[in-house]
């Protein structure tokens, strides 16, 4: 509770306490009429009743002030009427070395249902409350004590409902030091006009983009509203404990109510599970019996790459000069041969999926001009795309093609995808050097044609030579049989893929040399593999270079991802 709220409380107080001396015609609406308009438009709506109290030691009685026939109350809460003798009673059950035991009731004589009962202590001077509830905090500034919650030492802790109903708690009261008896009192409740349960939970939030197996900080955040104090907090039935023992934050939403009313929040790690369409339920109950409130959360979790790998060292890259097995009809552009060099890196067993790549599409990859270059994003708009050219192509996407690798897609919108996955994973994501492309599909231990070996065999890649497919097919339908020697996937055939080089038709004599700095500059970027539709086995090799403009949006046109390694 804030100190403008203590401090509207007391001017109400005060007010009710006067207005309370005064002579029967005072009637329960001109008190109200007198209540702070500053105070009204803050909490109004959660007081039930307010009064002055006189406790007299000589009887033992305790007694509202004269003239008073019952606790004032706001009409529109519809709760304090129809008590006999008031809705909100004290009655002196003993006094002993001036400690008054004090028996506080209050009837719920409609089916009304209540929880967070809160009665306020006011014009306390000098007396003492010895056992003030422990949710409470003691303002003695302002001399004001909160005593919360009916039932304290009733776990159910909530006030019954239904006709006639009547809820105790007992008090004890210190009067030494000659203190006044009169005490001014103000009660709270939340009723159902206002909340549902005494546990409420805002409809969580998924933050981050979820992916199956990879520990990646995507969360469940949910706001736990606890008007009791003992709500307990769950994940799909696994406790994470009390709301009171959640970190409380701010989202900008809720602000300075955070301490006042009992808001808590928590992130919630959701674990590892399988990609597709999944939910969650983040649970919350109260005590005694009350239903347990569900928040169920859906969210799609998306396949991350399975990752091979390769370590830093040397390889051969290019084809060697007038190799009798093309007849000398390697293009000039793959000599000379030469010993190349690399740094160890992580690299896609497979090409990107469309379910990948999906996770790009869903999130807001096509949306946000920070991940694209800038002539790129004008690309982008000038074309007004908002996802691959045969994103909704059944031949080469949809539902059933989930397992199929992304293609259409042209090197701005793959630069984009990089740059989203490094922003949401932490990791640094890229596409591979041309250099790096062949190291992990000839391997480092001789020069192969094929990942495979020396040898062609047409049903151990997708290419128009064999007959099983017309089209792209899942990554790995040629697994393991024309995997490389290091265990990546479709190196050739299938799609081609997008590196990150400029094309050089003379880079590989620079490299010869030991210089193994790409060109820094050109206007097509190196593309390998082959792809589904090349029925000549010459394109398919893993020295075989290609080079395509940056925005080509071939039917081939897809890639894998290099992940740098510490």
């Amino acid at each position: 509770m804030n100190i403008s709220r203590i401090v509207s409380l007391i001017v109400l107080l005060t007010a009710i306490f006067f207005l309370g001396c005064s002579s029967s015609s005072v009637e329960p609406q001109a008190v109200q009429d007198s209540i702070s308009p500053d105070f009204l438009l803050q909490d109004d709506s959660r007081i039930i009743g307010a009064g002055s109290i006189e406790i007299d030691p000589t009887t033992m009685t305790a007694n509202v002030i004269p003239n008073r026939t019952g606790d004032f109350h706001y009409v529109v809460t519809g709760y304090m009427g129809g008590c006999t003798g008031g809705c909100f009673r004290f009655q002196i059950l003993d006094i002993t070395d001036n400690i008054f035991t004090v028996k506080l009731t209050l009837e719920n004589p409609t089916n009304i249902q209540v929880w967070d009962v809160r009665i306020f202590l006011f014009n306390i001077e000098g007396k003492k409350i010895l056992n003030p509830d422990g949710y409470s905090d003691m303002y003695t500034a302002v001399q004001w004590i909160p005593f919360l919650n009916f039932n304290k030492e009733d776990p159910e802790r909530v006030m019954p409902a239904g006709p006639g109903t009547i809820d105790t708690e007992i008090l004890l009261i210190d009067f030494s030091g000659g203190s006044n008896p009169g005490i001014d009192y103000l009660i709270e409740a939340g009723v159902n006009e206002q909340f549902v349960e005494p546990v409420q939970i805002d409809p969580p939030i998924v933050e981050g983009v979820f992916f199956s197996n990879y520990g990646i900080g995507a969360r469940i955040k949910a706001y736990v509203h606890d008007h009791q104090s003992d709500a307990n907090v769950s994940l799909d039935g696994t406790p994470v404990g009390l709301a009171a023992d959640l970190p409380m934050y701010d989202d900008g939403l809720h602000g300075d109510e955070l301490a006042d009313d009992g808001i808590f929040g928590s992130d919630f790690i959701v674990p590892a599970v399988g990609a597709g369409p999944n939910h969650v339920t983040v649970e919350a109950y109260a005590e005694g019996g009350w239903p347990k409130i569900t928040r169920p959360v859906a969210f799609k979790v998306y396949p991350v790459p399975e990752m091979i790998n390769i370590p830093a060292g040397d390889f051969t890259m290019g084809c060697p000069e007038g190799d009798p097995y093309w007849d000398n009809s390697a293009t000039d552009d793959e000599k000379p041969l030469h010993t190349h060099i690399t740094g160890a890196y992580d690299i896609g067993k497979y090409e990107v999926t469309n379910a990948q790549f999906a996770a790009f599409v869903e999130n807001g990859g096509y949306l946000n001009p920070v991940y694209w270059s800038e002539i790129g994003w004008l690309i982008l708009q000038d074309g007004g795309m908002s996802e691959p050219y045969y994103w909704r192509n059944p031949s080469f996407s949809g539902p059933n093609k989930q397992n199929y690798p992304v293609i259409g897609l042209m090197w701005y919108e793959v630069e984009a995808f990089c740059n989203w996955f490094t922003e949401v994973t932490g990791d640094n994501w890229r596409l591979p050097s041309e250099a790096e492309w062949e190291k992990a599909a000839r391997g480092d231990m001789d020069v192969r044609y094929y990942p495979w070996g020396t040898t062609w065999n047409n049903n151990w890649c997708n290419s128009a030579r064999d007959t099983i497919y017309y089209g792209t097919s899942p990554v790995g339908a040629y697994s393991p049989q024309g995997d490389s020697p290091y265990g990546c996937a479709d190196m050739l055939g299938n799609a081609i893929e997008w590196t990150n080089d400029w094309y050089s038709g003379t880079i590989y004599t620079q490299y010869e040399q030991g210089n193994f700095n790409p060109p820094a500059s050109g206007s097509s970027k190196v593309t390998r593999g082959g792809v589904w539709w090349v029925n000549n086995r010459y394109y398919l090799r893993v020295s075989h270079r290609w080079n395509k403009g940056l925005m080509d949006t071939d039917d081939g046109n897809g890639f894998r991802l290099v992940r740098d390694v510490p």
